[in-house]
């Protein structure tokens, strides 16, 4: 029998408690946030760590006592393995979308409330991607009916309008409220058109009376390379392996961006005008063949697994040996990108995912604050964190029948 899954929501904890201490002016191990060194320049706030912030600042970890325990094993209703990117909201609440419904659940795990049902009708759903939006709304991008819903919890759907998330370019997804009918938009996947040799991940406006987005900031994704490794490409070009592009999200009524070239966090206000920047001086790592190798020989284990529970559906005569040396040979990057995943929370802080190889086991998070503080670092295991939020973080689990828990 298929059992439904859970959720569970651990408490983030500093591994080290107390007050600030001299240590990190000696190069150990803080256990305090790092505070940076700022000044203005033209209006611009600068915030600056030194070039060894990360290995000093606080380390994080997750208790090992779950807070709440979200789901029921008999209740199939909701497959929690099957939901959009869930959210916390402002009074600790959690927000998924799944099931052609918004579930909130309260800190203990309770649910609260399930808004909508599937359908293209009022207060119905066909797919949702959910994002926080003014006080306690909740914005809802239902892609596939090409609106945006706003929900107030215990008053259901309050509003809707149509939005275009698509383009000729780029997708799009709700990231924030600007105002009252004014939205920030940003990217929700990459788009090949022809001929373009970095993929478009443009920062989109929907302004009152508009249904499509107006680009504010042309971001970048990953450079395209040509490559015919069989089963790897895509129109005869394929992501490099290692590649990173740039990233967008919304900050305490800010835009907040990130490229993998640096270490650094930009601020801009919702009209693309910068206010802020967090820097570290940090150089990319550079990646060597063992770590080109390693990487491969990773990705070759997985397909191997996949190609052991799927051989009648391969076509006749595939070739798995040329597979294998195509992912050897695909093209590489010299150089890591520094960030693969940003979020941030109702809050204040931003969570910095530095990119990971695919041979990595644990993957690690950097939190910092509004007023450009390293909060900490957090290691997770791979392929077990579902949301990272204030004090709390979600983890997803599998065991040996296939029962996943989150």
């Amino acid at each position: 029998m298929t059992r439904a899954p859970h959720v569970l929501v651990f408490t983030l904890v500093l591994a080290a408690c107390g007050g600030a201490t001299d240590r990190a002016a000696t190069g150990e191990r803080s256990d305090a946030p790092l505070t940076p060194t700022t000044r203005d320049s033209a209006g611009v706030t600068i915030h600056e760590h030194p070039a060894d912030a990360l290995e000093r600042a606080p380390l994080i970890t997750v208790d090992s006592v779950p807070m709440a325990v979200i789901g029921d094993p008999d209740d199939l209703e909701l497959d929690l393995s099957n939901v959009s990117d869930p959210i916390f909201l402002a009074n600790g609440n959690l927000a998924l979308f799944g099931a052609g419904s918004v579930w909130i659940y309260d800190p203990t795990g309770t649910l609260v409330e399930r808004i909508g049902r599937e359908g293209a009708g009022p207060q119905e759903f066909r797919y949702g991607v959910l994002a926080a939006g003014l006080a306690d709304t909740i914005l809802v991008g239902d892609l596939a009916n090409s609106r945006l819903a706003l929900i107030v919890p215990g008053s259901a759907v309050v509003r809707s309008r149509p939005v275009r998330f698509y383009s000729a370019n780029a997708s799009f997804r709700p990231a924030g409220q600007i105002g009252n009918d004014d939205f920030l938009l940003i990217n929700a996947g990459w788009s090949f058109p022809p001929g373009v040799e970095r993929i478009p991940v443009p920062v989109g406006r929907v302004g009152p009376g508009e249904d499509s987005a107006t680009v504010i900031l042309p971001l970048e994704g990953p450079t395209m390379v040509a490559n015919n490794t069989p089963g790897l490409s895509l129109a005869g070009k394929t992501v490099p392996t290692f590649a990173s592009g740039d990233l967008a999200a919304m900050w305490q009524g800010d835009l907040l961006v990130v490229r993998p070239s640096a270490w650094g966090m930009e601020r801009l206000r919702p009209d693309g005008t910068p206010v802020g920047y967090i820097r570290i001086p940090l150089a990319r790592r550079a990646v060597t063949p063992a770590m080109r190798s390693e990487d491969a020989e990773a990705r070759i284990n997985q397909f191997r697994e996949m190609l052991a529970t799927s051989a009648e559906a391969l076509p006749p005569g595939f070739d798995s040996t040329a597979l294998f040396n195509g992912v050897r040979n695909t093209p590489a990057v010299d150089s890591l990108g520094h960030f693969s995943s940003l979020r941030t929370t109702p809050g204040g802080l931003a969570w910095l995912g530095e990119f990971f190889r695919f041979s990595d086991s644990l993957r690690h998070y950097t939190a910092v604050r509004h007023d450009g503080a390293i909060v900490g670092r957090l290691s997770i295991p791979r392929n077990e964190l579902v949301l990272l939020g204030d004090d709390r973080v979600v983890l997803r689990k599998e065991d040996d029948d296939g029962f996943v828990t989150w």
